[in-house]
């Protein structure tokens, strides 16, 4: 579910279930009914803040990594320190996932 949070985070504007299944799961053989599940258990678990057909996250999101490559590109360096707590989703095969956390890892290791 973490996941599904995360490609939210990153698509403010909102995707069609299928494009947020591309993302996930790329060519991994998931039907898209087990995400359509998923997006539905995670709307009630945040009190309907993830809108259906288009989905994206609703209102005033604070999402750490965002907030982390934020300090990076405005070089704050103490403040990417500071909110950096290691590997982005380290197990996620979400080819996007798997992007930001090596652009995360790759700056982060030079600080």
């Amino acid at each position: 579910m973490l996941e599904i949070l995360c490609v939210l985070a990153l698509n403010p504007e909102g995707m069609t279930l299928e494009a947020c299944h591309a993302i996930l799961y790329g060519d991994e053989h998931v039907a898209t009914a087990t995400l359509k599940a998923e997006l539905s258990h995670l709307r009630t678990l945040l009190d309907g803040r993830i809108s259906a057909r288009t989905y994206r996250l609703v209102g005033t999101v604070w999402v750490d990594f965002i907030a982390l490559w934020a300090a990076i590109r405005q070089h704050q360096v103490a403040e990417a320190r500071h909110l950096y707590r290691g590997e982005l989703l380290p197990h996620s095969q979400s080819l996007e996932i798997k992007e930001w956390r090596a652009c995360i890892n790759a700056v982060m290791a030079q600080q």
